[in-house]
């Protein structure tokens, strides 16, 4: 056998290991992951719920300004 066979066939171990320890919920990068994600997600559902109470303020009758959001160009 030759001095380079563990480069051919050891040069994935960590990439198993990885996968293993993030299946098991052990990898340390995973809550940070999943925070971001989650953070992400929760930041873009509270854009969306302040974008449709202040574009409703805006429509014909409304108490803001009377004109939609979108009859202005800012949507």
């Amino acid at each position: 056998m030759h001095w380079w066979w563990w480069l051919v066939y050891m040069h994935w171990w960590w990439l198993v290991y990885m996968l293993f320890l993030f299946l098991i919920n052990c990898w340390p990068a995973q809550p940070v992951v999943w925070m971001v994600w989650t953070k992400q997600n929760v930041l873009q559902w509270w854009t969306n719920r302040f974008w449709e109470v202040y574009s409703s303020l805006g429509e014909e009758g409304g108490s803001f300004t009377g004109k939609s959001l979108e009859s202005k160009g800012y949507i």
